[in-house]
């Protein structure tokens, strides 16, 4: 797993410091659906925003204590500059980028992934926020097996399509087969529960269309696995 982590200044203002207490509220921004392999081969960007909702203003003596769903950080506020007070100023923003790879499914999938934010004085001892709800962000993020890592990929974006999207009474599948193959198609809902399948059989080359009916299937979030021979595509869609 590779980290790379700054913080960027996303709005000014500045006023007094005082330690009493603080409304520090976090947000995140990801993929709602992310690959795995072992070793992890897909990076994602993580975008933490910061906000200091006031009443205070602090310096750089303190700091911001993160801690994320793989792991704990301890942030420091950018120095005064030409264009930045320093510390973290009443009603500013701070950005929190970081880049992080999965090496294993996620158990349960999708999984919420959770983190929280407090902040700490220079030796670590907490500010007092009196509204800890939005000191904490969740997600729910789906995690599927990365086709690099088990096969090659024979298949350009406009050779596989799903649509409708979203679907109601039913969705197709299609792909240009390239040459004659052996092809299966499964069907996963947002658990992991298998929805339909299609067990591997012997496909002629040229473009195939699998229609899927859709109308069991409940409101939501599907992930569509077209096998082909060594190699599985995915995709997604979504029912009505």
């Amino acid at each position: 797993m590779k980290r790379i982590y700054f913080l960027l200044i996303a709005l000014l203002a500045f006023a007094g410091q005082s330690s009493a207490q603080t409304d520090v509220q976090l947000t995140k921004t990801m993929s709602d659906t992310v690959k795995y392999a072992n070793p992890a081969k897909t990076g994602y960007i993580i975008r933490y925003t910061f906000k200091n909702a006031g009443p205070n203003s602090y310096d750089t003596s303190y700091r911001l204590k993160l801690n994320t769903f793989y792991g704990p950080f301890t942030l420091r506020f950018p120095p005064a500059s030409s264009s930045w007070p320093g510390g973290f100023p009443k009603d500013s923003s701070l950005i929190f980028l970081d880049t992080i790879g999965f090496q294993a499914a996620f158990n349960p999938n999708p999984r919420q992934l959770c983190d929280t934010v407090a902040l700490v004085t220079g030796t670590g001892s907490p500010v007092s926020d009196p509204t800890p709800a939005n000191n904490v962000t969740c997600k729910s993020v789906y995690s599927i097996k990365d086709p690099l890592a088990i096969g090659t990929i024979v298949a350009t974006a406009e050779q596989l399509a799903v649509y409708p999207n979203p679907a109601s009474a039913s969705v197709n599948v299609r792909y240009d087969f390239q040459s004659a193959a052996k092809a299966g198609i499964t069907v996963y809902d947002m658990s992991g529960k298998v929805v339909y399948t299609e067990q591997p059989m012997p496909v002629a080359a040229g473009e195939k269309v699998y229609s899927i009916n859709t109308a069991q299937f409940g409101s939501g979030l599907y992930m569509v696995e077209l096998s082909v021979n060594d190699s599985k595509l995915v995709s997604k869609f979504s029912v009505n």
